[in-house]
Formats: C-alpha cells, structure tokens, sequence
C-alpha cells in the first residue's frame, strides 16, 4: 500500500476534491469555473 491509500484508510476512506486557481493559487468553489481574485479560468482539481 503506498502512503496515499494509508492516508485514505486512516482518515475515512472518503475522497476529497481541491479546487484552485492555477493563476493566483486561490482555493475556489466546486461550482466556479472562473477565479473571483483573478478572473482566470485556469481552474486545477486534485482528488485527495
């Protein structure tokens, strides 16, 4: 098992999603597909 499906089992076994702002770094709503500081819509996901 690597150290992410440690940390998985450890905190719940639930994913969570980060959205951000590949521009400015803001962490964003699931819902917005545009930056509210920078108005990119370079918009990262991550499943943790």
């Amino acid at each position: 098992m690597g150290l992410l499906g440690l940390i998985r089992d450890t905190g719940g076994g639930t994913d969570s999603t980060l959205r951000e702002c590949r521009n400015c770094g803001l962490k964003v709503d699931s819902d917005d597909d545009v930056c509210p500081a920078c108005a990119s819509t370079e918009i990262a996901s991550y499943t943790l």
